[in-house]
């Protein structure tokens, strides 16, 4: 199955949430993808982050698929994910290189 990859309109299949999904699989240009388990359910999730501040978490669903949650975040920062805290569950730490912040 093609990657989702977060644009709005165009060529190609979109769902619900607005998401295209290219025959290519390709991510649009400005889109970081950074893999975690979100919710600690044990499935890879996806937490997709762009140059503008855009963020979408993508949680995988039991049955397949992904359940979307977006949010609008401060512009030029990045993300890394691991587990910071040791509960067991992923999470994402957000890092401006350019500032330091």
């Amino acid at each position: 199955m093609p990657q989702p990859r977060p644009v709005r309109g165009g060529a190609g299949r979109t769902d619900a949430a607005g998401f295209e999904y290219p025959a290519s699989g390709q991510w649009d240009a400005g889109w970081q993808p950074t893999p975690a388990d979100l919710n600690g359910d044990g499935k890879a999730d996806l937490f997709l982050l762009n140059t503008a501040g855009t963020y979408v978490s993508a949680l995988s669903r039991a049955t397949g698929g992904f359940d979307y949650v977006a949010g609008q975040g401060p512009a030029g920062f990045s993300a890394v994910a691991g587990d910071f805290n040791h509960d067991g569950r992923g999470d994402v730490f957000l890092y401006a290189s350019a500032t330091g912040d």
